[in-house]
C-alpha cells in the first residue's frame, strides 16, 4: 500500500488536534494541583 506523502491536513484538522491539545493539557494541570492541595484523604 502506497501513501501519498503530499496530503495536507485542512485547517478545521488543523484546529480540532489543537483543541484537544489545549484541553487535555489543561485536564492534567488541573487534576495535579487538585491532588496537590486536596486535604480529605478519602478523595484523594
Amino acid at each position: 500500500m502506497t501513501t501519498d506523502s503530499s496530503s495536507r491536513l485542512t485547517s478545521s484538522e488543523i484546529s480540532v488536534m489543537w483543541s484537544s491539545y489545549q484541553n487535555n493539557s489543561f485536564s492534567i494541570c488541573v487534576m495535579n494541583y487538585f491532588l496537590a492541595n486536596v486535604d480529605d484523604l478519602e478523595v484523594k
